[in-house]
Order: structure tokens, then sequence, then C-alpha cells
């Protein structure tokens, strides 16, 4: 007696038929199991509209029905499961659930589909299976089972499956106390840790006590009998002192003198007579920082040369555009 060979089938219902490409979407499928490591693969197109692909001992099939009668006119059909050599390896039978919804949703975000059927088999998918399938659909009856063939509806058992993990978790323990306590509970208490007493080789050595030094006898010489004086400082950081902090008298005055003041207001003023903002602003940084002649000079240059440019062709040109 043979082992069961189980296959995960999903059938997309359509109300209108799609638009749908088959042989490009055969295409886009072969591409990705082309990453599927096998050493034997081999495509069948029995048909136009059905695709099956044996990788060892898996088989993905793909099938494309548009002449249902019913409320639904078109059918997709995605399989993935065992194929029919039991003796091949079949990795990707092993996971056919999750792949068979990864190639569903693929399809679903082309396709959008009305409704969505799902079967377990124990057996290997074949395009008669397929066939007798939508032969029920187009009848008109149960849309998804075929009698003597058990099939399981996956969603279902997924959201039953996580009611159940909900009603089964714990719920988590808070770390506040009741409305009526006034203090805390914690969340554990741990016990105190015994203590154990230690061998006498891992015993550390008693300190001894400190014994209070008796005075000296009346009379007798003392070895620091003399206070401590502050020494000189040494030579070296006396001579560094000196050259980073000079003696005030040796500060030298380098404020502008009465005549050189006199100079640079006299500037400031000129360049308040030729261009207003920037004379202004370096009197009034003159009068508040003090006399500058550098910074009185340099404006007064590149006021001279302002004036200048402005009163040429091109400078002209440019203010026109200003």
């Amino acid at each position: 007696m043979s082992a069961a060979q189980p296959s995960t089938l999903a059938q997309l219902l359509f109300s209108t038929p799609p638009r749908m490409d088959f042989a490009a979407t055969v295409e886009e499928l072969e591409a990705v199991l082309a990453h599927y490591p096998a050493t034997n693969r081999r495509l069948s197109r029995e048909a136009e509209d059905v695709a099956i692909f044996d990788l060892d001992g898996s088989r993905v099939v793909l099938r494309f029905t548009g002449d249902l009668a019913g409320p639904h006119l078109a059918c997709v059909t995605v399989s993935v499961g065992n194929g029919p050599n039991v003796a091949e390896p079949a990795p990707l039978a092993e996971r056919r659930t999750a792949l068979c919804r990864r190639i569903v949703g693929h399809l679903s975000t082309r396709y959008p589909y009305d409704a969505v059927i799902w079967h377990e088999m124990p057996s290997p998918v074949t395009p008669e299976l397929i066939d007798k399938m939508t032969e029920t659909l187009a009848a008109g009856g149960a849309p998804a089972r075929l009698p003597q063939e058990p099939a399981v509806e996956i969603d279902r058992l997924l959201a039953r499956m996580s009611v159940e993990l909900e009603i089964r978790q714990v719920n988590p323990i808070t770390n506040f106390a009741r409305p009526d306590q006034h203090s805390f509970t914690p969340l554990s208490v741990r016990p105190p840790k015994a203590r154990i007493a230690l061998p006498a080789a891992l015993r550390p050595a008693p300190v001894p006590e400190a014994v209070p030094e008796a005075p000296p006898p009346v009379g007798a010489e003392v070895a620091n009998d003399r206070p401590a004086l502050l020494q000189n400082q040494d030579a070296d950081a006396a001579r560094i002192r000196a050259a980073l902090y000079p003696p005030e008298e040796d500060v030298v005055d380098d404020r502008p003198s009465t005549q050189m003041r006199l100079a640079i207001h006299a500037m400031n003023a000129t360049m308040i007579v030729a261009l207003l903002p920037v004379g202004a602003a370096v009197m009034t940084y003159s009068i508040l920082r003090g006399e500058d002649l550098r910074l009185s000079g340099r404006m007064l240059a590149l006021t001279g040369l302002v004036l200048a440019a402005s009163q040429s062709q091109m400078g002209q040109q440019v203010m026109s555009f200003i």
C-alpha cells in the first residue's frame, strides 16, 4: 500500500472572466520555480490552458478555465503537492500550503477574484481531476467538494487555530496594585540567599585593629618639630608665568592717538556722505567698540570701488535689473 501523497489545491472563481495572458503567467511561474533546487525539471503543456511543473517528486499545476456556467464564469486552479514519482525527493511538497498561498497572492494582485476555495487532496493533482472539479462547478453543485474527496477549508482552520491560541494565551501580569490597596505588590519575591560557610583557607585574614600611639615623653626631641613652610616656586614655572602674564607696567598702550582717532572719524564721515548705510554702520562700531584704522580704511576702499563700479556701463545695467 503506497503512502499518501497530499496536495494543496486552490480554485479562484471570477464572475467576469479576467483578461489573463496565460502564456506570460506560465513563464513568470517558471522563472520563480527556477530558484528552487531540483535535479529533474519538466514542464508539460497538454493544452493551452494547463501547465504542469514536475520538480523531482513535487508537482505544481496551473489551469485556466473560462467557459463555466452559473454565477462564476471563469476559474483559475493552482495546485502544489507531490507528484507521481514517489521515489524522488519532494521539498516543495513539504511547504505546499505556503507556496500555493504565495502563488494565489501574486495572481490576486493582477486578477482580483470573487471567491477562493481551498482543497487538500490525498493524491497527486492531474488535469483529469481538475476537469472533474470544474465540471462540478459548472453543474451548479457544491462549488468545491467532490464526492469521496476530503476537502479542508484552510482559511477556516487557521482562523480557528488563532482563536484557540488567543483563548489559551496567559493574561499578562501587571505590576500595579488593586484599587483597594495602598501599596504596590512586586511580581515576585526571591528568598534571601543562604550564607555558605567558606573554608578556613578561603576566609579573608582579619584586619588588625589600629593601636593608638602613645604621646612622646616630655623633653624628648621630635623629628618633625618644624612647621611645614611654603617652598619657593620653581624657577621655570616663574618664568612661564611671567611670560604669560606680564606685569602691568610692561603692558603697552595700543590705543590710537588723538590725531589718528580724528583721521578715522573723518574717513567714517566721508563714507556717510558717499554711502550712508555703510558709513553709519562703521561710525556706530567706532563709537561703541573703539576706533579701528584697518576697518575704516578697508570699508572706505570698498565703498569707493562700489561707487566706481556703479558709474560704469556694466554697473548701470546691473542696477537697472535691480
